[in-house]
């Protein structure tokens, strides 16, 4: 049962660096699991010491996700709700 488990985290953390790469190849987050996998990789780099290098890609995934939630705006959503109305279950407290 544990070296299942253990073979499946490393193919999720492989499968997560090659995700992470591709983001940063193409330069956009797509949908929220790229949005996840950037920000797993922001806490990884936590506030430790970084490089150049580090500091501009930590920028240029910050540009990232201010691009990914800006165009949230831009989209025209519309959202139907239905509800049956009605006090089924209800149970005042």
């Amino acid at each position: 049962m544990q070296w299942t488990q253990v073979t499946e985290d490393l193919e999720d953390v492989e499968t997560r660096v090659k995700e992470f790469s591709r983001i940063m190849n193409e330069n956009i987050i797509r949908n929220d699991y790229d949005m996840s996998v950037v920000t797993a990789t922001l806490k990884k780099m936590g506030n430790r010491s970084q490089s150049p290098s580090e500091q501009q890609e930590r920028q240029q995934l910050a540009g990232m996700i201010v691009d990914y939630h800006t165009q949230g705006y831009g989209r025209n959503i519309r959202v139907l709700s239905l509800d049956g109305g009605g006090i089924r279950g209800y149970m005042p407290i």
